[in-house]
C-alpha cells in the first residue's frame, strides 16, 4: 500500500529487502533522500539502519520516516531516539502519509 501511495504521488519508490540493503541504497551517494523504513527488518533493525545512515552519508541528507505498528510512549520515545526525522504508524493512512511528505518537501526542499 506504501508503495503504491508514493508512486501515485509521483516519487521514484526503491524497495529494500532487508536493512542492510535500505542502508545502503540510502547511503549512496546518488541515492534516496527519502526512506520509510519499518521497526524491525531483517538483518539490521531501525536503529542500526538509522546510525549506519546517519555515520556514513557524507553527502546530501537523508530523511527517514519510521513505520511501526508500535503505539506507545515508550515505543515512540525509543523509535524517535533511534534517528529517524517523523514516526508513523501503522496501518498509516494515505493521507497522512502525504501531509508528512508535504511537510518534509517545505523543510527540506532541496533534499
Amino acid at each position: 500500500m506504501m508503495e503504491r501511495t508514493l508512486q501515485q504521488s509521483t516519487y521514484e519508490v526503491f524497495a529494500a529487502r532487508d536493512g542492510p540493503h535500505a542502508a545502503h541504497l540510502l547511503c549512496e551517494p546518488d541515492g534516496s533522500r527519502l526512506a520509510l523504513i519499518d521497526w524491525m527488518m531483517p538483518q539490521l533493525d531501525r536503529s542500526a539502519v538509522c546510525r549506519e545512515v546517519r555515520s556514513r552519508h557524507g553527502g546530501a541528507y537523508a530523511y527517514i520516516l519510521l513505520l511501526t505498528a508500535k503505539r506507545s510512549s515508550e515505543d515512540i520515545v525509543q523509535g524517535l531516539r533511534a534517528g529517524p526525522d517523523d514516526y508513523l504508524t501503522k496501518p498509516c493512512h494515505s493521507a497522512e502519509l502525504q501531509a508528512r511528505l508535504f511537510q518534509r518537501a517545505q523543510n527540506y526542499p532541496c533534499a
